[in-house]
């Protein structure tokens, strides 16, 4: 047994010798080396892409992103001859109710120059409005409603301006009608409180109105303005007091008779609210 383990180191020695001497032999090879008079190593292609700094052709121009930050500037055409504008009054009211948009009168424009415009105007409105009032406690209402109606015409001269702002003057002629009735509960003269009592006033306002005015336009584009406007003139009317009638518990107990008055008054009329106009 120890001659047969003796004999197998023995074979082992020889094959670690042998396998040692093939790797000197192999790294013991030759070594290859280039040829410097044939050029030396071999050149690799140079790459095309053009976003290596090292390999970019020298005769490539440079990639410039240009950002147009210029602002187009907003043209404004204003009305011009045969141009046709019509236009409401716009207006707020803030009180106990909601607010509410409101249109009591239109009016329209023709240009028949650049700078002359005829103009024509018509309004229509009606309100009612209930107030009360105590007397020893005890409370009486009454509610007063109102009608009107105004129609006219007028011209107006524009001026050259600014390239929103619109600037003008004229003249105009209205015809003016209102009619007004008052109707208490509980009272017989507004003032003081009388159970089953009741009133009643009806009275008609009608009138002519010339003047001068004054306005501007502001253009938000070329077909929507916004603007206000002030006039003065004189008014030439009539009032007539078509009847009051005190009643209690349902009998009249006083009913006066028809009452008219005439005259004249100078006054400033202004737009109550904010004119919003199209151009057609």
């Amino acid at each position: 047994m120890k001659n047969k383990f003796l004999f197998l180191q023995i074979v082992f020695f020889i094959l670690s010798i042998w396998g040692v001497g093939d790797l000197h032999a192999q790294i013991r090879r030759k070594p290859i080396t280039p040829d410097l008079n044939a050029g030396g190593l071999p050149q690799t292609t140079p790459s095309n892409n053009i976003l290596s700094n090292n390999n970019a052709p020298a005769n490539l121009p440079p990639i410039v992103i240009k950002q147009e930050n210029e602002r187009k500037e907003v043209v404004i055409r204003k009305p011009e001859k045969g141009d046709f504008t019509v236009e409401g009054l716009l207006q707020l009211s803030f009180g106990e109710a909601p607010i509410m948009l409101r249109f009591p009168e239109i009016k329209g424009r023709f240009f028949a120059t650049n700078n002359l415009a005829y103009r024509g105007t018509v309004g229509f409105e009606i309100s009612s409005q209930t107030s009360d009032f105590t007397d020893n406690r005890q409370t009486a209402s009454y509610v007063v409603s109102q009608q009107s109606i105004r129609a006219g015409g007028g011209v107006e001269l524009h001026i050259k301006s600014s390239k929103r702002i619109s600037p003008y003057y004229g003249a105009e002629g209205l015809i003016l009608v209102n009619s007004n009735k008052i109707t208490g509960t509980n009272t017989d003269d507004l003032k003081t409180y009388t159970l089953g009592g009741g009133y009643q006033r009806d009275s008609s306002f009608t009138g002519i109105y010339l003047g001068a005015l004054a306005g501007l336009d502001y253009y938000l584009s070329s077909d929507i303005y916004m603007g206000f406007e002030l006039g003065v003139g004189v008014t030439s009317f009539s009032t007539t007091l078509v009847g009051e009638r005190r009643t209690l518990r349902g009998t009249t107990i006083s009913e006066s008779n028809v009452v008219s008055g005439r005259g004249n008054s100078i006054g400033i009329r202004y737009s109550p609210g904010i004119r919003v106009g199209f151009k057609f």
